[in-house]
């Protein structure tokens, strides 16, 4: 288990410096000013589920945790409105 953890962090941290070299240096900078990453995703098991006191638990949601703590950011879980609604809203930060 530790083994695929560090193996996907290690993929998002490459797919993430990948993309932040792509991305407008505003959004990172509106990251930063915020102080917390948003992070959408959907309840799947194993990936993102809720435990039984309605807390996020998961593979996912630990990678955020992990992400937004090393960036020295605060991470929010935002649970989209599904595929067809995340993707418009996204770009215009409605979610």
């Amino acid at each position: 288990m530790k083994r695929l953890f560090s193996a996907f962090l290690a993929m998002a941290i490459l797919a993430t410096a990948t993309i932040a070299q792509a991305a407008e240096k505003s959004t990172l900078t509106e990251i930063k000013e915020r102080g917390t990453l948003r992070v959408g995703l959907s309840t799947f098991v194993p990936w993102a589920m809720r435990d039984k006191q309605g807390e996020l638990v998961g593979f996912e949601v630990d990678v955020a945790r992990r992400l937004a703590s090393d960036a020295g950011l605060k991470v929010e879980f935002i649970q989209p409105l599904g595929t067809a609604l995340s993707q418009p809203c996204l770009p215009a930060n409605l979610m």
